[in-house]
C-alpha cells in the first residue's frame, strides 16, 4: 500500500427521533379562602380525587397527611420576589421539581421537598440582588444566595445518594510500576 492509508468512517447516526412528550405534571392553583387571609392549593385541571392521587404519586407516598404537610411547607417557601404570598406558578414549579426527582418513599420525598424549598428561597434571594441598594446589602444577599445554592446542591446530592445507594468510584489515571515492584491487575474484592 502507498504511504496513505484509508480509514473507514462510520455512517452518521440516524436522525434523532421526535422527543416523547412528557406526561403532564401535577399542578396546583393557589386560592384565598373567602373571608380569611389563608391561602390553599386546589387542582387546576383535574377533579380533586385524581389530583390528590397525582400528588401522592408525585411524592411517592400513600399518606394524605404527608401530602398536606408537604404542600403547606412548599407554600410557605415558594413566594416569588415581589410577591407577599405564594402563587400558582411558584407552587406548580416546586411540584414539578419534586415530580422530576421522582421520590419513591416519604424519606426521599422529604428530601425532595427540602430541595424544592431551598431552590425557591435561592431564586427569591437572587431576584432581590438586582433591585439596588448599597454595597453592604448586595454583599449580604450574594452571600445568602451562595449559601442557599450550596445547601440546595447538598440536598440534591443527598437525595440521589439515597436513591441510588451509596457507591464510591475510584478512577485510576496513571500507574507506574518500578523495577522490582509487584502489582495486581484486575478486579480486587476486599472482604
Amino acid at each position: 500500500m502507498s504511504g496513505t492509508d484509508l480509514t473507514v468512517v462510520p455512517a452518521l447516526p440516524p436522525p434523532m427521533e421526535a422527543l416523547k412528550p412528557l406526561r403532564k405534571r401535577v399542578r396546583a392553583k393557589v386560592v384565598q379562602l373567602e373571608g380569611t387571609t389563608q391561602r390553599i392549593p386546589v387542582p387546576i385541571d383535574k377533579p380533586h380525587r385524581e389530583w390528590a392521587e397525582a400528588l401522592r404519586e408525585a411524592l411517592g407516598t400513600t399518606s394524605n397527611h404527608f401530602v398536606d404537610a408537604s404542600l403547606r411547607r412548599l407554600m410557605a417557601a415558594t413566594m416569588l420576589p415581589g410577591e407577599a404570598v405564594p402563587t400558582t406558578n411558584s407552587l406548580s414549579a416546586a411540584l414539578a421539581l419534586i415530580e422530576g426527582m421522582a421520590p419513591e418513599n416519604e424519606v426521599q420525598a422529604a428530601l425532595a421537598v427540602n430541595a424544592a424549598c431551598l431552590h425557591a428561597a435561592s431564586a427569591n434571594v437572587l431576584g432581590r440582588l438586582g433591585s439596588g441598594g448599597g454595597e453592604r446589602r448586595t454583599i449580604m444577599l450574594a452571600t445568602a444566595a451562595t449559601r442557599l445554592e450550596r445547601a440546595f446542591h447538598s440536598a440534591l446530592e443527598t437525595f440521589y445518594r439515597m436513591k441510588r445507594g451509596n457507591t464510591q468510584v475510584i478512577r485510576v489515571e496513571k500507574i507506574e510500576i518500578q523495577p522490582g515492584a509487584q502489582a495486581i491487575v484486575g478486579n480486587v474484592n476486599w472482604a
